[in-house]
This record gives C-alpha cells, structure tokens and sequence, in this order.
C-alpha cells in the first residue's frame, strides 16, 4: 500500500505541495531566532532533520548506557566534500543541484529568477555548514566524535542558540549531559 501510494503519479501531481502546505506556511512564517528554533523542534518531530541530528545513542564511555547526542547535519547533498572540492565533477554536481533546487522553488511557486536566488542561497548556506563539518575521514576515529560534556557546556558552546528550548520543543525526556559529535560545527552554527 505504502509503494502504491508512492506511484499513484496521477494523484501526486494533483495535488502538487498541498500536502505540505503547512509546513511550508510554518517555514516561510520565521520571522525570530525563537520562531526558528520551535519550527526545527516541530520538523524534527516530524521526521525531518533540519540543521543538525538529535537522538539518543549508546554512551561511547559505557556501552550499557543511552545518552543524548547533538550532530553535524544540514547538508543536502551526501557528504561535505560535495560542497567544497573544486574539481570539474565537483562542480558540475554543485551546478545541477543548484538547478534541482531552483525548479523545487519554481514548482512551490517562484518566478524562476526569485526562484535562483533562493537556490544560490541554499547552495551558500549548505557550503558554510560543510566548511563546519567534519570530513568523512575524521569521523572514522571515535575520539574525533566523542565530546561528552553538560547541556551548560553545549549551551556555552553555541550561545546563540537555545538548546533547551529546543529539547523541550522536542518532547526530550531531561538530560544534564550529552555527547556532541562536532564541536566545531555548534560553534559555528
């Protein structure tokens, strides 16, 4: 059922974005770093990771445990390397997902040139997101990604962004301490 309900082009392109409506409405309405943080929380309950993970791991100090983690994220594309190697493949892939992305705009809506700008925006965002992550590489080595601190130090951390409102807003039992993947990447966010 779940497969026929995805090929039923018929009836999909029917109704085009109105099943999403809502969130897009919920989306284009952020007006305030609060009203981004309660949207976020909101995707995240929906399924949709927005700007980094969330979730609970094993503890990688005591593999008997479950703690809180905090990840990297935000990236569209695979891998971070997408955004920031300069070789011709590269390139290209960056070009023709700036023009999926525009035609996305374009189908919610968007005269194509608004519709461009907003994708080169995407594309401008995701890239200073990527320069944050850890490449593919480092996180192969647990040490790279195993930064257990307090909420008091994440917050710290990444002041310009309400971590506990946003815990809250995802309905996270309490917690004092939790690992953070990339403490570089909250930094920069």
């Amino acid at each position: 059922d779940f497969y026929a309900s995805c090929m039923d082009e018929t009836t999909i392109n029917k109704l085009g974005p109105k099943p999403i409506e809502p969130e897009l409405t919920r989306v284009a309405g952020i007006k305030t770093r609060v009203e981004l943080i309660d949207t976020m929380a909101y995707l995240s309950n929906h399924g949709a990771r927005a700007l980094f993970g969330f979730g609970a791991r094993p503890d990688l100090h005591d593999a008997s445990m479950t703690i809180a983690a905090v990840d990297q994220g935000g990236l569209s594309l695979p891998d971070r390397d997408y955004y920031i190697k300069t070789d011709p493949k590269s390139v290209e892939t960056r070009e023709k997902y700036v023009a999926h992305v525009q035609k996305m705009f374009e189908l919610l809506g968007d005269r194509p040139e608004v519709a461009a700008a907003e994708a080169k925006t995407v594309l401008k965002l995701e890239t200073e997101l990527a320069n944050a992550s850890m490449d593919r590489v480092a996180r192969r080595d647990p040490k790279n990604t195993d930064h257990k601190m307090t909420t008091e130090e994440l917050a710290k951390l990444a002041p310009n962004f309400e971590f506990e409102r946003y815990f809250k807003g995802v309905k996270a039992p309490k917690f004092t301490a939790l690992n953070v993947g990339n403490p570089d990447f909250f930094t920069a966010i």
